[in-house]
């Protein structure tokens, strides 16, 4: 047996004799330590090592490595030379030292957040993270759905927060199974750096006490949460989507009664919430009891979905009335200080009209390109418009996702809105074309607009 190719390290290259090397772990030692006390020190590396060492060529990009470790579970990756033989070890260790990814301790630091304060910390290093991340080549796409899932993340360990701030104060742990729902482009994965709070709690039929009540155990926790939230630099939101109002804390069978509501009012409002609403997604569950709270409310909006033709009319409609900020001759109209909001009319209406479509197919997907292409599959029609969008999509978000990464850089406040002259010429160019496309929602919206 060859000597261990590293040392001060958890993990160590062994090679068998005539064998393939293999890689033993700190874990396989202490786990063989656990399992046969004495008895383990008269073991071989070989007993121990898995073989073959799971491994990447040394020019594969950061974010690959991470996505094999992560699909295999894996804390060590072996690289391989330009022949192909192992050369050494990549480590979650080593990667943290990298400079482009450095902030991918982000995990860790949530889970270990004692307040807000620490919170505050995670927020702040996004904007490195995905400066990182678009430097070793992820897609836009890809990156918001980073930010996203930290975003959940935090939100979820906020609700830890809160919970434990509520049985330091002897009011108890929760009284109820319960889940906490992040909305909008949190629910879909597509958020970035300019974040604000959209939430609701769904809670079980069981509970028995006044959810209108101040004193109410989760009218306290929501109020709580969401403060904790806005104090580590997720704003409220200023349209009040959030838990800690009546209207998006309620039971599930209150839920599944605002659904019918919402399919028989088409009213502006009624839009707004239904847009926002059907992105959710599980932050936290209380228990797997909650978990299945979220379950029964995704299939209860499913089904209430499918039968809403005058509501989906209505959504079509809204969706397909943004125009695109084009003016004369097809130039991009900017405002005074050479900005385009390339959310309000471009975004918006590939988002909205994804989900109206996705809706009246049936379609359980929450990204927006999932969305459309699905939709159209299923609607056997317009597929080539739904990918033309759904690059569109993934373009607009590297646009204002970079313009938002400058901003902060510069001390500006993160928005949708990009400085056009910033942009190189084929970007331009490109954004021009990508604005005279977004038109192509409204032909894949026709058949909900008539009705299907």
């Amino acid at each position: 047996m060859a000597a261990p190719r590293c040392w001060r390290a958890g993990s160590g290259l062994f090679v068998e004799t005539g064998g393939a090397p293999g890689i033993l772990t700190e874990r396989d030692v202490l786990r063989a330590l656990a399992e046969k006390g004495a008895e383990a020190g008269a073991l071989r590396a070989g007993d121990l090592m898995t073989a073959p060492v799971i491994s990447a060529p040394a020019d594969t990009f950061l974010y690959r490595a991470l996505g094999l470790m992560a699909r295999r579970g894996l804390r060590y990756l072996g690289v391989t030379d330009a022949g192909g033989r192992l050369s050494g070890i990549f480590t979650l260790r080593s990667l943290l030292r990298e400079r482009a990814l450095a902030t991918l301790s982000i995990g860790d630091e949530i889970a270990a957040a004692k307040g807000a304060r620490d919170l505050a910390k995670v927020q702040a290093a996004l904007p490195k993270l995905a400066m990182g991340l678009l430097a070793d080549g992820l897609e836009a796409r890809a990156v918001c759905a980073v930010i996203a899932a930290e975003a959940r993340a935090m939100t979820a360990r906020a609700a830890e927060l809160a919970e434990a701030e509520l049985v330091a104060e002897g009011q108890g742990p929760a009284p109820a199974d319960y889940a906490l729902l992040v909305l909008g482009s949190g629910g879909r994965g597509e958020s970035m750096l300019a974040p604000d709070q959209d939430n609701a709690l769904v809670v079980a039929d069981s509970y028995a006490g006044d959810l209108d009540a101040a004193d109410d155990w989760f009218t306290r926790f929501a109020h709580r949460l969401t403060a904790i939230l806005d104090e580590a630099g997720i704003p409220l939101c200023k349209g009040g989507v959030m838990a800690r109002n009546r209207t998006w804390r309620k039971r599930l069978s209150e839920w599944q009664a605002q659904l019918a509501a919402w399919t028989q009012k088409h009213d502006p409002q009624a839009i707004l919430n239904v847009d926002i609403f059907y992105d959710f997604t599980a932050a936290h569950v209380s228990s797997a009891a909650g978990a299945q709270l979220a379950e029964a409310l995704r299939a209860a909006a499913a089904e209430a979905a499918e039968g809403a033709s005058g509501l989906l009319r209505a959504m079509g409609e809204v969706a397909g009335s943004h125009s695109p900020p084009l003016g004369m001759f097809g130039r991009i109209r900017k405002d005074d200080e050479g900005r385009v909001d390339l959310k309000a009319g471009a975004l918006l209406p590939i988002t909205a009209g994804a989900r109206v479509i996705a809706l009246r197919h049936g379609v359980q997907a929450l990204a927006t390109p999932a969305r459309l292409v699905e939709a159209t599959r299923h609607a056997g029609t317009g597929e080539t418009d739904a990918e033309i969008l759904a690059d569109i999509h993934g373009f607009l978000l590297r646009i204002i996702l970079g313009q938002q990464i400058a901003d902060i850089a510069a001390g500006i406040r993160p928005s949708n809105r990009v400085r056009v002259a910033s942009l190189g010429h084929q970007d331009r160019e490109h954004l021009q074309d990508a604005l005279g496309r977004v038109g192509l929602i409204q032909d894949l919206l026709r058949d909900v607009l008539r009705g299907g």
